[in-house]
């Protein structure tokens, strides 16, 4: 057999791992997709976002509204809402065909009339 033979496979053999290495730093990515809503007159409290993890399963078909519960005055409300989705998100609802999407929800407070207002330049 011919002697440059051999050294074809090693060639493609390291594209293979070049190949794999990319993709496994594309996945560890913290490449977000966020959507900020926003009320008309923002004033929000100096209080930090939270959040839950929800999940649709069944392409929806199964999904149930789901309550996402906080501990906003009622005479304020929700100042704003962050729908969060990343790589990962995305990377388990294609490997499950839509079966199961997760997604990261996270609210702020309006400040009430007694807390402290927090300008953002906006």
């Amino acid at each position: 057999m011919n002697g440059n033979f051999s050294a074809r496979p090693f060639k493609r053999s390291r594209h293979g791992v070049v190949v794999v290495v990319v993709v496994f730093f594309l996945i560890l990515a913290q490449g977000c997709a966020q959507y900020h809503l926003e009320m008309k007159d923002s004033d929000p409290a100096e209080k930090p976002y939270t959040g839950e993890m929800i999940h649709a399963l069944g392409w929806g078909l199964l999904y149930t509204p789901q309550q996402i519960t906080t501990d906003c005055n009622t005479e304020t409300g929700i100042n704003d809402v962050i729908v969060k989705s990343n790589y990962l998100y995305s990377l388990v609802g294609v490997l499950t065909f839509g079966i199961w999407m997760p997604i990261e929800i996270e609210h702020r407070c309006q400040a009430g009339p007694s807390e402290e207002i927090r300008f953002d330049g906006n």
